[in-house]
């Protein structure tokens, strides 16, 4: 026959049974305050567009119609106000690298992406041909726009910007005087001298001819400096006179 178990080993069991036991639900316990306290998870929406949809709406574009007439308007504003405008390459680069450019430029100038046909109805706007229009770059392009006495001070900037990043942004071309100029004529306006320079080289010219003279050549000017230059040129050819 087998034996009997002790009394001691009968009590040995039972708290072994009861540590277990205590343990299980101690166990539950935790679990089910675990989850109390475990924040709720909203349901997710359908159908709802935050922050531009599922993708951020690229630089320089908008999908409402009034959002694209607001653009055209600032643009409009922006060519008028510059006597140099040209473009590049406006894809593949970070918004530190544009805030870079940004940084850069005189404070008179600017950078910014536009959409090519916003572009060109903003060329429009302001009162360019359609000749002179349909000469916009294509693909994605930002503008730089410069008053005429930065027109120097955009250029240099926008070069040394292009090397300290490593960037392959050649200039595409642009607009001066309301006509296209390819990037080697954007090269050639940055020298142009600013108007204080041609105002200083106009007031040495008076003396090489008469007021009469002066009047005619600087009439067609308007305050342009290639006109500008072009009328001081004439004063300088015309024959002196007491």
């Amino acid at each position: 026959s087998l034996p009997k178990p002790s009394v001691r080993l009968l009590a040995e069991r039972g708290w072994r049974t009861a540590t277990m036991a205590l343990r299980r639900y101690l166990f539950g316990c935790t679990v089910a305050v675990s989850a109390l306290q475990a924040p709720t998870v909203a349901p997710r929406r359908t159908n709802v567009i935050v922050n531009g949809g599922r993708t951020a709406t690229p630089l320089g574009r908008t999908k409402t119609l009034a959002g694209k007439e607001k653009i055209v308007a600032s643009v409009q504003e922006d060519i008028e106000g510059a006597d140099l405008i040209y473009s590049f390459e406006g894809s593949g680069m970070g918004i530190k690298v544009i805030d870079d450019l940004r940084d850069r430029l005189p404070e008179a100038s600017k950078a910014r992406i536009v959409k090519t046909t916003l572009f060109k109805r903003g060329l429009a706007a302001a009162g360019y041909g359609d000749d002179v229009v349909s000469q916009v770059p294509a693909l994605s392009n930002m503008w730089v726009f410069s008053t005429t006495d930065d027109m120097k001070a955009t250029v240099k900037a926008f070069d040394g910007w292009v090397k300290d990043n490593g960037l392959e942004k050649p200039i595409k071309g642009g607009y001066f005087d309301n006509e296209f100029i390819d990037a080697k004529g954007v090269k050639k306006v940055k020298d142009l001298p600013t108007m204080p320079d041609l105002m200083l080289k106009l007031c040495v010219s008076l003396n090489l001819a008469g007021s009469l003279g002066i009047a005619k050549a600087v009439k067609a000017a308007k305050g342009n400096p290639r006109q500008v230059a072009v009328a001081i040129s004439k004063i300088e050819e015309l024959p002196k006179t007491d």
